[in-house]
């Protein structure tokens, strides 16, 4: 079974419908962060939350103290941040990054300040959202990095770009992957495919088809992400975010962040 979000594989996990798989060939092509640490399923490529901004409407001095997410909340950017729904892959994850960082009380008022910023009404995906940005209905917006990759390759004079943060551990990791199912009729041969699909190859041919960074650190990555592969070259241990996933869809729900 493949998923295309933490929150996807965590979810089926925590429901015990998948079945733990040991495979060494997974353990040494695979880092730690990117695995169940119950190794129900393993990470195969990965996305980072970008800031994404229109560079026609906003120059680089502008966003010069927007060091992290949560310095979109403020006055600077009343009427100018969109967001993709908080359902959107990676938003859920982004929202648990809060909460781990901040704490849950500030977390919340980080999205009520984000919310209260909005140009418009929330999008229901991040290519929407993208649109947006690129039209100047948005000046600026957080959406994957896979999703920005595929906005530019079919709108190259697209005049969205990304800010990134100072500092790589301010950045959000998303990730999609894959386990064996609990009643899968041949497991033998679903475990081997999943492990297959961790060698470099198939990894980076994976990875490019969704224009996502590989999580097989010997895989090669599409030349339209290759500069961006340092924003998660070390990304937080992603099942500590997990964890937080459910408080996570508690917060959005108290924040009216649909």
């Amino acid at each position: 079974l493949l998923f295309p979000s933490l929150a996807d594989l965590w979810r089926v996990a925590e429901q015990d419908a998948l079945r733990p798989t040991f495979d060494a060939s997974i353990d040494s092509n695979i880092p730690a962060e990117l695995r169940d640490p119950e190794s129900r399923w393993t990470g195969l490529a990965s996305n980072a939350r970008l800031l994404v901004y229109n560079s026609e409407l906003l120059g680089v001095d502008e966003l010069s103290d927007v060091a992290d997410y949560a310095a979109l909340g403020t006055e600077q950017w009343v009427g100018k941040l969109c967001l993709s729904s908080s359902r959107v892959s990676g938003n859920l994850t982004l929202v648990a990054f809060l909460i781990q960082k901040h704490g849950l009380r500030e977390a919340e008022i980080i999205v009520r300040r984000w919310r209260a910023n909005l140009a418009s009404n929330v999008f229901y995906t991040d290519a929407a959202l993208l649109d947006a940005v690129s039209t100047g209905q948005c000046a600026a917006g957080i959406a994957g990095s896979h999703v920005l990759a595929a906005h530019k390759s079919v709108n190259r004079n697209s005049p969205v770009a990304f800010h990134p943060f100072a500092d790589v551990a301010e950045v959000v990791v998303e990730v999609s992957g894959g386990g064996v199912s609990r009643h899968a009729h041949n497991a033998e041969d679903a475990a081997e495919l999943l492990s297959w699909l961790a060698t470099s190859a198939p990894n980076a041919l994976y990875a490019a088809l969704g224009h996502e960074f590989p999580a097989n650190a010997a895989s090669t990555v599409t030349p339209d992400i290759e500069s961006w592969r340092q924003l998660v070259s070390d990304p937080t241990r992603l099942s500590a975010l997990a964890f937080l996933h459910d408080e996570a869809v508690l917060l959005v729900e108290r924040a009216k962040y649909p």
